[in-house]
């Protein structure tokens, strides 16, 4: 079963349109997330008529997401921007204890897989974050004369 939540969540900027996937009840289906995908050549132009910039999807009893540039190519290992609001929708919704970390998976399909930390706070406030690995080093110059 796929739940579309309405209306789009906003973070840092940017409109998120969160998909919410439950288990398959099919045997063999691990969740909904391995067989996601986007396939729809006008994808970007569906999202834009629901005022969204990208999508994420979620399983929300891992929890577990999934999210990649709006052709379908590139798939993101972690998306701080988008599991902030997941974590939001899983608190308000009573799937995680409030008050308590919540730990959202992703980049497990790709080989990379992360964690992402959602952390309340007491002022309703969520504060994300987590590990990271330095991939790249550099110096960056501007002459702003």
């Amino acid at each position: 079963m796929v739940l579309v939540i309405s209306g789009c969540m906003t973070s840092s900027s940017q409109h998120v349109r969160l998909l919410s996937l439950r288990r398959a009840a099919h045997a063999g289906k691990d969740s909904g997330l391995d067989g996601a995908r986007i396939s729809h050549p006008g994808f970007e132009g569906l999202l834009a008529a629901s005022g969204a910039k990208f999508v994420y999807v979620l399983d929300p009893d891992r929890p577990e997401g999934r999210t990649w540039d709006n052709s379908g190519r590139v798939e993101d290992v972690a998306t701080g921007s988008a599991a902030g609001p997941a974590a939001g929708y899983l608190l308000h919704h009573g799937v995680c204890p409030a008050m308590e970390p919540i730990l959202v998976h992703q980049g497990r399909f790709t080989g990379r897989p992360s964690t992402i930390e959602v952390r309340p706070g007491p002022d309703g406030r969520l504060w994300v974050g987590g590990p990271v690995a330095p991939v790249a080093a550099g110096r960056f110059h501007a002459d702003l004369a």
